[in-house]
């Protein structure tokens, strides 16, 4: 109930002469990749027709998939093996099949290749990550030769996560382990990895660090002296900490938030007054310089470029009025060439919708930024509705991305607004730390803030405002409604953390020791208690009317058990006042976020619009 689940339906039908129904789970390649699966640390169950896989899966995720094979797709096991070690934190790197390749994956084993799967192995070696039974809990070495397993490194502290990536030249197997504030990271050289692991940041420095090499040179981005990150490199011969030297201080204005190395420099993702942007610091002592691009409110972001010895950089971008892009930079010329750009089936045409960015003053004089898109009829005489969403958490950034869904309610009228609040990262690190532990109800004044500031700039008005979060962002729901009811025509929880206090008290919940760093743990501190118990949404549920309210949950989530969303949508019925509709979906076979299906997804944002437009009494 806490990990990935994926069944396959392995019948197929085999042309042989003519045509032959079989039943694959008989076949020697689909148990020898089973068998595989198995010494990956992967549950495997089998049925008669049928097999269920486990494994955790990043963040959670819970898929069930249905697949059937036939004649000419016999490499769709292989690829679909694939992707259940990815989405179960297994590193693969798959070579020779274009549609596979990418640089993030570490290699596959040997049975795959039966299935339309071509890869090397590194002398018979395989880098893997066995999972324990709650977190990661070592970094192994499966021999594919002896089918033996190794142990690299372990992790004892249920804080700590651990993973494990090679850098960009592919010189270096980095191992990370870490919580959301202190970064541990271990290296050892490709060609032998079962050599010893030298250390490069140690957990008792106290600080995050980002790693990278080229050219015999560690290059490293770190918060150490400054809360927005420094670059530093050091020399990979001797990558002691006391010389590392600074390449790019750090600054109050920039934030440093990632960086890949390529043979032509460095590349850096960061975000300057909460605007994204990518940098180019080339090796040769020339100046850094940013790659322009036309709009001046959008996201971006490195692409995938699996290739260091490259010229050219590929990155992600679109706003909230430019569908995705995946462009590719000529570094030397600095020409930028579309490759592909989202397809809107049902037509649309950018220059009918408008974008901005604006700031609204927060109580306490912090300047909050709001990203806003609606349609260019739209008037901002406090007439119209507005949907305003928010995350806040984590040191999540909520980029002003294009969504095909949203143009519904942007043809509809309304204003779509997303409130950058301290908790998120988009104003610097310290806009993240500004909104945590003690903090954290700085999050929470923000959204209500920036919802006033609208409505005084006309864009609504009080009452006519919708809101909607996920996860950390169903908190920000939570609180916004039990702080200010009557600012909200409607309100959207979807899958929230809204019991905060009683997941934190329980340490036996697979999440709640890596939450310590970013809410405190009451079980311990009495301070923590205190500050948790004074905004968990769950516990300041008055008797008073509320907003209609639409409250979503899966069973099988392992991030936000089902009994949060539960537990609130029971109080609320006990204690408000009012008739207006609560409602509860309650999916009994998803986890976090979303409905499973191609169409799944859909189907749960049309019936949240649907709720929302409700409760604007739009019926068209």
């Amino acid at each position: 109930d806490k990990s990935l689940s994926i069944r396959w339906a392995l019948l197929a039908s085999q042309a042989i002469g003519k045509s032959k129904s079989i039943n694959l789970l008989k076949s020697e390649d689909v148990l020898n990749t089973l068998n595989c699966l198995k010494k990956l640390g992967v549950k495997i169950k089998l049925f008669k027709n049928s097999c269920e896989i486990y494994g955790m899966g990043i963040n959670g995720f819970t898929y069930n998939k249905n697949i059937i094979l036939n004649a000419g797709n016999s490499g769709t096991l292989g690829r679909l093996i694939m992707g259940l070690l990815i989405h179960a934190r297994e590193k693969i790197k798959i070579i020779g099949d274009k549609s596979l390749s990418t640089r993030d994956f570490l290699r596959v084993v040997k049975p795959l290749k039966k299935f339309g799967a071509k890869f090397e192995t590194n002398n018979g070696k395989l880098p893997i990550k066995v999972e324990g039974t709650k977190y990661p809990k070592s970094i192994n070495y499966y021999d594919t030769v002896t089918q033996q397993i190794t142990v690299l490194q372990t992790e004892a502290n249920d804080e700590f996560s651990l993973g494990f990536s090679s850098t960009s030249d592919e010189q270096f197997l980095l191992i990370y382990s870490g919580t959301n504030d202190v970064t541990e990271i271990l290296a050892v050289n490709l060609e032998d990895v079962t050599r010893p692991v030298f250390p490069l940041v140690s957990r008792e420095q106290g600080f995050n660090a980002q790693i990278d090499h080229a050219h015999g040179q560690f290059y490293i981005l770190t918060n150490d002296t400054h809360v927005n990150s420094r670059l530093a490199a050091v020399s990979s011969a001797q990558p002691d900490y006391a010389k590392w030297q600074t390449l790019l201080e750090g600054s109050d204005t920039q934030y440093l938030k990632s960086l890949q190395t390529f043979n032509f420099g460095v590349v850096l993702h960061l975000s300057r007054n909460a605007l994204e942007a990518i940098a180019v610091m080339p090796y040769d002592e020339q100046p850094m310089y940013d790659v322009d691009f036309a709009e001046t409110v959008y996201d971006v972001s490195l692409g995938t470029n699996p290739e260091f010895d490259t010229a050219t950089l590929r990155v992600n971008y679109e706003s909230m009025i430019t569908p995705m892009q995946v462009i590719d930079i000529d570094v030397a010329t600095q020409t930028q060439t579309i490759r592909k750009q989202q397809a809107i089936p049902s037509g649309y045409t950018p220059s009918d919708y408008v974008t901005e960015r604006i700031m609204a003053p927060a109580r306490d004089g912090a300047q909050i930024p709001i990203s806003i898109v609606y349609h260019k009829s739209f008037k901002p005489d406090g007439t119209a509705p507005l949907l305003l969403y928010a995350y806040g958490a984590y040191g999540v950034s909520m980029s002003p991305n294009f969504s095909t869904t949203r143009l519904s309610l942007l043809d509809r009228g309304f204003a779509f607004a997303i409130a950058h609040t301290r908790g998120g990262d988009e104003m610097g690190y310290q806009w993240y730390l500004d909104g945590k532990m003690e903090k954290r109800q700085n999050a929470f004044n923000d959204f209500v803030d920036v919802a006033q500031h609208l409505v005084d700039k006309q864009y609504t008005h009080a009452g006519n405002i919708s809101i909607m979060g996920a996860s950390a962002g169903g908190k920000m729901m939570g609180a916004a409604v039990t702080m200010a009811p009557n600012m909200w025509r409607s309100v959207i929880l979807d899958v929230p953390f809204v019991d905060v206090l009683n997941t934190m008290l329980d340490a036996s919940l697979p999440l709640t020791p890596p939450e310590w760093s970013e809410w405190g743990n009451p079980i311990s501190d009495k301070t923590a208690f205190e500050t948790i118990l004074s905004y968990s949404p769950y516990d300041q549920i008055q008797v008073r009317e509320y907003p209609p309210m639409m409250v979503t949950g899966g069973l099988n989530d392992p991030r936000v058990t089902y009994w949060e969303p539960a537990k609130w949508t029971a109080k609320m019925r006990h204690r408000k006042t009012d008739k207006n509709l609560l409602v509860m979906r309650m999916n009994m076979s998803a986890g976090h976020f979303a409905n499973s299906g191609r169409y799944g997804r859909l189907l749960d944002i049309a019936e949240e619009y649907a709720f929302i437009l409700t409760a604007h009494g739009i019926n068209q």
